[in-house]
């Protein structure tokens, strides 16, 4: 009789510890995740911390929190944590009544990206196991894995110029996700918004506001505003590949004409002109071939091409996906597709016959400097 008794306690308690926990547990806990830094780069080593919190006046017997990880993520493992085939980080934590664990892992990250971490699985449990809890926990955590700057002896090709004494190199690495169009145009969509940045600076230097333009309103200067986006963001790519260009220039051509009196101007017109034809040829073709397809500034500036200042791509795109005439669009983008092939044809001839004698004056003076030398 007394075992019995001993038994129908046990088991009341056991039910009553698992009803307790699973009703009250859940209100006090809390879970946060972080980076110690949000940029690295490429196999730096990145502090991953956990915070889990228990406010409630219960115990936690046993919390597995379960979350996937990128597979380019390296964690220096320990006895509570496991990494499993699937990627997936799973930690275990106890937690007594009314305190708070703070874990730190070491992580290695091996490629670069936006890696971004939000939901974990949660997984309680009584002293016995009779009840188990689940439940998604939102816990954000985002880390930026920027590409490794490149030594500048280990560039395959880098330019340089003397200015001075000193030999300043010039190079580039490109990096499409530094650089994105959507980032840019919603920049410049607040720099022209009403009483924001630019209306700032102009009232700043004694502009009133009441005499300042609605930049992207106002169907005068909108386009304007956009072609001032797209200068922004494409003058130092043209920069680049024209020093680039010049740098590859033989300096002893410069020696040859300063030896036969040729000035600043007319070296550039006889030296430099014909040496970046062919950059020069490149860019006037991505500029009008990108002027005709141009579609983020317009989309994202003009809020998807609002006062007229819709382009013709973002024609195709309203006749596709806003009238529902996809034969039209198609039609639409055969024509954009001819019309750019008439502009590069163009330009080509153009350099070929019109640029002739100016290729065969750099020519000349290559051979004369050569001979010079």
């Amino acid at each position: 009789m007394d075992i019995l008794l001993i038994f129908a306690v046990f088991i009341a308690l056991a039910a009553l510890q698992a009803l307790l926990i699973s009703l009250l547990a859940p209100r006090g806990f809390g879970y946060a995740r972080r980076f110690s830094r949000a940029e690295a780069e490429p196999g730096d080593r990145v502090e991953f911390i956990e915070v889990i919190r228990n406010r409630g006046p219960l115990l936690l017997p046993w919390v597995l929190m379960e979350a996937r990880v990128p597979p380019t993520f390296e964690f220096r493992t320990h006895e509570e944590i496991e990494i499993r085939a699937e990627n997936y980080h799973k930690s275990v934590f106890s937690l007594l009544p009314y305190s708070q664990i703070t874990r730190r892992h070491q992580v290695v990250v091996h490629a670069r990206g936006h890696y971004q971490l939000s939901q974990v699985s949660m997984t309680a449990g009584d002293l016995l196991g009779l009840k188990l809890l689940y439940r998604d926990v939102q816990a954000p955590a985002e880390l930026y894995v920027f590409p490794s700057l490149l030594n500048e002896n280990a560039l395959p090709l880098p330019f340089s110029r003397p200015m001075g004494d000193a030999a300043v190199p010039r190079w580039i690495q490109p990096d499409p996700f530094l650089v994105n169009g959507i980032a840019i145009g919603y920049i410049f969509k607040y720099f022209y918004t009403r009483g924001f940045v630019l209306d700032s600076v102009l009232q700043a230097v004694g502009i009133p506001l009441e005499k300042l333009p609605y930049w992207l309103r106002d169907q005068s200067v909108n386009n304007w505003s956009l072609v001032f986006t797209s200068l922004w963001k494409y003058c130092g790519q043209n920069m680049v590949l024209f020093i680039g260009a010049i740098a590859s220039i033989d300096p002893t051509l410069y020696e040859a004409a300063t030896i036969d009196g040729a000035n600043k101007w007319q070296q550039f017109k006889a030296i430099i002109l014909p040496g970046i034809k062919t950059v020069f040829m490149l860019n006037l073709i991505l500029s009008i071939t990108g002027s005709l397809s141009a579609f983020e500034p317009a989309y994202v500036v003009g809020s998807m091409g609002a006062n007229g200042t819709a382009t013709f791509f973002i024609k195709i795109h309203q006749m596709a996906h806003v009238n529902n005439k996809v034969g039209m669009a198609c039609a639409m983008a055969m024509v954009l597709m001819v019309l750019i092939i008439l502009f590069t044809i163009a330009q080509r001839l153009f350099f070929r016959y019109v640029m002739k004698d100016a290729d065969n004056t750099f020519n000349s003076k290559a051979n004369k400097a050569k001979t010079l030398w």
